[in-house]
């Protein structure tokens, strides 16, 4: 179950997840303070404990998400004789091309190279691991 829930999180970490959660924490501090407002006349807290406890929530919420975002960014390094880009927590391949100009578009693998999944670049990358089986190497009109 773990492992599950670290596969599916990491895929939300490469359409970066975090950021968009991120952005949306000025609306929720803006929900927050007009629902209190409005909600104000209903939950009458002359102690402020209720007050007290939902900022210390709030607060509690910021450095999460900070930490979610460099805990789910992906950790890219260059792989020289692939020639192209691995994350190390997922071992998901990125675009070389793509990588030079900011964005993280994860490689396709076909049978024998990778396939850029971007519709801009449409790069490949030949695999050198491939080997060719064996019923399929002299198939051809010129081979006879």
């Amino acid at each position: 179950m773990r492992s599950f829930l670290i596969n599916i999180l990491s895929k939300l970490a490469a359409q970066k997840a975090a950021i968009m959660i991120a952005s949306l924490s000025p609306t929720l501090v803006s929900l927050f303070l007009v629902g209190r407002n409005y909600f104000q006349k209903y939950f009458a807290d002359s102690t402020g404990n209720i007050g007290l406890l939902l900022a210390t929530l709030l607060l509690g919420i910021f450095p999460l998400l900070f930490v979610s975002y460099f805990w789910f960014k992906p950790k890219l390094v260059f792989d020289k004789r692939l020639n192209i880009y691995r994350d190390l927590k997922t071992d998901v391949y990125y675009c070389t091309s793509c990588k030079t100009k900011n964005i993280l578009s994860p490689l396709a693998k076909r049978e024998s190279y990778w396939n850029c999944t971007l519709k801009e670049c449409r790069m490949n990358f030949d695999d050198p691991d491939y080997v060719q089986p064996e019923n399929e190497k002299h198939v051809g009109p010129y081979y006879g």
